[in-house]
Formats: structure tokens, C-alpha cells, sequence
């Protein structure tokens, strides 16, 4: 009874930092994001800064859009290709 505690807890704790990893690293994808748009807002004129954050909000909303619609297939193993 005492092992399968251990194993239960063992395998809480994997999911419980692989959810933290993956928590935490996509938050650094999202600042990333917005130091490309600085950097490509810096590199243009004013009157076009804002078109360039435009197109990076866009760029985050395809690519939430995309992982909805195909990347949690994947995530959730439904859609199995290898």
C-alpha cells in the first residue's frame, strides 16, 4: 500500500512540474513577442509603429487559433500520425 502511494505521488509531482515547465515557458513566448514588436516598432517610422503591433497581435491570435484547432489533437492524442 506504502509503494502505491509513492508511485501515485511520484507521478503527481512529474505532471505537476512538467505543467509548470509548460506554463512557464510559454509565458516567455508571449514576452518574446513583445520584444519583437519593440524591436520592429523601433525599426520603422512612427506612422507605421502601429500597424507592426497590429500585425504581431494578429500573429498571436493565428497562432492561438491554430493550436485550438489542430494542436490539441496532438496534445490530447486524438490525432496520431506517427
Amino acid at each position: 500500500s506504502s509503494d502505491h502511494n509513492d508511485t501515485t505521488s511520484l507521478e503527481e509531482l512529474k505532471e505537476n512540474i512538467n505543467s509548470f515547465y509548460l506554463i512557464n515557458m510559454s509565458t516567455l513566448v508571449f514576452l518574446m513577442q513583445c520584444g519583437f514588436a519593440f524591436l520592429e516598432a523601433g525599426c520603422v517610422r512612427s506612422k507605421n509603429a502601429i500597424n507592426i503591433i497590429m500585425k504581431n497581435m494578429m500573429d498571436c491570435l493565428v497562432a492561438a487559433i491554430a493550436y485550438s484547432a489542430v494542436g490539441m489533437l496532438f496534445d490530447w492524442q486524438v490525432l496520431v500520425i506517427f
